[in-house]
């Protein structure tokens, strides 16, 4: 399959609705976090990435949302050598960030207490830069939705066999 290279006005046309592979070129030098992020979630949520055309003006064009349950896990916004990770956490969640703030990154820590409230919640756009943010990214889907358990009682089955 061939990739076709869009340039900034290739995630613009609504008409035109990019694959997965040329996202994934087209964030350049963050493919790495975008590939790290995007199988986390594929992994803990089992949930498919749903390509959306956004007009609203903050950040205008295709995107790639993950839901599960009907619950926002996150959307992300495909830039030139870089994406945006917006995470919207409610009021439980800004309770459970807030107890635990220290443990997270001076970027992510900035963003959140910077952050506007709208109906209670906090809508935190974060540039994925770095290894921290993308860690604080993941910690924070954590808390807003459970990641699927693993298969724990064949793992038990697996390891008491080896101590009996």
């Amino acid at each position: 399959m061939e990739v076709i290279k869009m340039g900034c006005e290739g995630f613009m046309d609504a008409g035109k609705n990019p694959t997965i592979e040329e996202i994934t070129e087209y964030v350049g030098e963050s493919k790495g976090y975008w590939c790290d992020l995007t199988t986390f979630i594929s992994d803990n949520y089992g949930v498919s990435p749903k390509m959306t055309f956004s007009k609203c003006a903050a950040k205008p064009g295709w995107n790639v949302k993950y839901q599960k349950s009907g619950k926002s896990l996150c959307t992300l916004y495909p830039e030139k050598d870089s994406f945006t990770a917006l995470v919207v956490v409610n009021e439980k969640e800004i309770d459970q960030i807030s107890i635990r703030l220290g443990a997270f990154g001076y970027y992510f820590t900035d963003v959140f207490k910077n952050a506007g409230s709208l109906n209670g919640c906090r809508w935190l756009m974060l540039e994925v830069a770095d290894k921290t943010t993308l860690d604080d990214i993941k910690e924070v889907l954590m808390l807003k939705v459970k990641p699927k358990r693993k298969n724990d009682k064949k793992l038990f089955r697996v390891v008491s066999k080896n101590y009996l």
